[in-house]
C-alpha cells in the first residue's frame, strides 16, 4: 500500500550552531519545557504529563517523517518546534500542523521566530503547501506571534475543549508555504530523511547488500566480506553523531536505500562545491526512479546552501554508476586517484554544475 504522506525530503542542518534536529534522547529536556503548559495552563489540551519514555517515543515517531527542531543555548534546550500530520485522509497529505514552545525565560529573544523560519524551510522542501496552527483562546500573544509570521485566521472552534473547569475555544490559523501548483504525484511514496541511530541496522544492510551487487567482479570478494563484517558497528558509530549528514531513503514505508551529502572534502574544492558521499540502493529497488529522486534532493540541498556544483567519486570500472551519473548531468572533471580495495583501483571524480 502506498504511503499517503508526501514527506519525501527531510533535510537537516545545524543552524547558526544552535538549532538542530531533535533526537529521542532530548525527551527529558523538551518535556521540562512542555510540562508547565500542561499542568499550569490551557495552552496544551493534554491533561496529564507524559512519561519521558512515552515522550521519547513521540519524538521518534515524528522525526521518521516530519521536522522536529530544538534550539540549544550552551548545553540547554530552550525551545522546540515541530510539524505533524494535519489529517489522516490522503487528500490532506500536502498540509501539516505546526507547534512551537519556548522556555519562558527565553521569550522575546527571537528563538520562536528562528525555529519557525527553519521549520517552514524544511516543510517547503518536503513538499508541504500549507502550515496550520491551533491556538487555545484566550492567548493574544500566540495569535500575534503567528500573524507576524504570515498566518491568517481561518476560524474558531467554540467550546471544543474542557480543561481546568472551563470550556475552551480554539482558533485555527493557516500559512501558505508557497505557490499552489500541481504536486508531483510520482514522489508521494518516496521519503528521504535524516538517518537516526535506530536506522543503523538498515543502513548497514543497505551498505552490505549494495556492495555485494554493485562491486561484484570489481572489488575482490574477500575484501567485500571483510568490510561488510564491520558495517553494523560502523553505522552505529556514524549515526551516534548528531551532526550526521547521512539520509535514509524509503519507498512505501520500506527501506530502499541511503545517501550521504556534505561539503566537499577535496583539497582543491572551494566553498561553493557540495559532495555526494555515496548513494546506495537495495538491489530490489534499482531502476525504479528512486536514485533520480534522491539526486533531486541533493541538488535542492546544494542550491539552498548556495552551492554552485556537486561532485561524486566513483570507481572507474563501475560502468553502471558512471552511466547513472551521466544521465543525471554529471561529467568527468579529470580528477583521479588510486584507492585500496584489497587491490589498487582507480576512482574518478564527476561533477555537475547546478
Amino acid at each position: 500500500m502506498a504511503d499517503n504522506n508526501p514527506r519525501r525530503i527531510l533535510p537537516y542542518e545545524i543552524y547558526e550552531n544552535h538549532i538542530r534536529l531533535a533526537v529521542p534522547a532530548d525527551a527529558e529536556s523538551i518535556l521540562k519545557i512542555y510540562s508547565p503548559f500542561i499542568t499550569d495552563s490551557e495552552i496544551s489540551f493534554e491533561t496529564e504529563v507524559p512519561s519521558v519514555n512515552d515522550f521519547s517515543e513521540r519524538i521518534k515517531s515524528i522525526v521518521m517523517t516530519y521536522p522536529y527542531l530544538v534550539c540549544v543555548v550552551g548545553d540547554e534546550i530552550v525551545g522546540y518546534a515541530y510539524a505533524s500530520r494535519h489529517r489522516e485522509r490522503a487528500a490532506y497529505r500536502y498540509s501539516a500542523d505546526v507547534s512551537v514552545y519556548i522556555e519562558p525565560s527565553y521569550h522575546r529573544k527571537g528563538i520562536g521566530k528562528e525555529l519557525y523560519i527553519k521549520l517552514f524551510d524544511l516543510l517547503r522542501e518536503q513538499g508541504a503547501y500549507t502550515a496550520y496552527a491551533e491556538v487555545a483562546l484566550p492567548n493574544d500573544a500566540s495569535v500575534r506571534f503567528h500573524k507576524s509570521h504570515g498566518f491568517q485566521e481561518v476560524g474558531i472552534y467554540h467550546n471544543v475543549g474542557y480543561k481546568h473547569g472551563k470550556w475552551l475555544d480554539v482558533m485555527w490559523l493557516e500559512k501558505a508555504l508557497g505557490e499552489y501548483v500541481e504536486p508531483k504525484e510520482a514522489d508521494m511514496n518516496i521519503t528521504i530523511r535524516l538517518a537516526v541511530p535506530d536506522d543503523a541496522h538498515d543502513m548497514a544492510e543497505i551498505h552490505m547488500r549494495s556492495w555485494e551487487v554493485a562491486y561484484k567482479d570489481i572489488i575482490p570478494e574477500d575484501y567485500i566480506r571483510e568490510k561488510n563484517a564491520g558495517r553494523p558497528a560502523l553505522w552505529e558509530r556514524i549515526l551516534g553523531d548528531e551532526n550526521t549528514t547521512q539520509y535514509i531513503i524509503k519507498k512505501d514505508g520500506k527501506t530502499a536505500g541511503m545517501m550521504g551529502i556534505d561539503a566537499s572534502r577535496d583539497e582543491d574544492a572551494g566553498d561553493e562545491t557540495y559532495e555526494l558521499m555515496g548513494l546506495y540502493l537495495l538491489p530490489e529497488y534499482i531502476r525504479q526512479g528512486i536514485g533520480t529522486q534522491a539526486m533531486e534532493f541533493a541538488y535542492s540541498k546544494a542550491r539552498n546552501l548556495r552551492k554552485k556544483d556537486i561532485t561524486v567519486w566513483l570507481l572507474a570500472d563501475n560502468l553502471n554508476a558512471k552511466r547513472f551519473y551521466e544521465n543525471c548531468g554529471f561529467i568527468s572533471d579529470g580528477g583521479t586517484r588510486e584507492q585500496e580495495f584489497g587491490i589498487a583501483l582507480q576512482v574518478i571524480r564527476m561533477r555537475r554544475v547546478l
